[in-house]
């Protein structure tokens, strides 16, 4: 099920956004929602070295799992493409 947020954005923000999803002839929101699951990697990523790291785990190993996650998914991206 999808969740609706609200968003405040600055002002060139925006303007940048709209004229991204202009040219890709999509609506802002859809543009935005792309950017944003196009990360999720990234974000889970994130919340296992922060719970991780709340639990007491060695920063440099947390930081060692966190880079090599983020490569692996840097890595898998440029392969698709």
């Amino acid at each position: 099920m999808a969740k609706r947020v609200m968003l405040t954005l600055e002002d060139d923000t925006h303007a940048l956004l709209t004229e991204l999803s202009i040219l890709q002839g999509i609506p802002v929101a859809t543009l935005i929602r792309g950017f944003m699951e196009a990360q999720v990697p990234a974000v889970e990523a994130m919340v296992k070295a922060l719970t991780e790291l709340n639990q007491g785990r060695n920063p440099a190993d947390v930081e060692t799992d966190y880079l090599g996650k983020m490569t692996k998914s840097v890595l898998d991206e440029i392969r698709k493409g």
